[in-house]
């Protein structure tokens, strides 16, 4: 595994952990609206 691959797959960890969080974060959003 060269050290391209090994950032890109690091950016790309916490490029889904933020969509997860903010998944979650809607989630709560709407829950909370009703």
């Amino acid at each position: 595994m060269n050290k391209e691959n090994k950032e890109e797959t690091m950016f790309r960890d916490k490029y889904l952990m933020l969509l997860e969080e903010q998944i979650e974060l809607q989630k709560e959003e709407s829950t909370n609206d009703s």
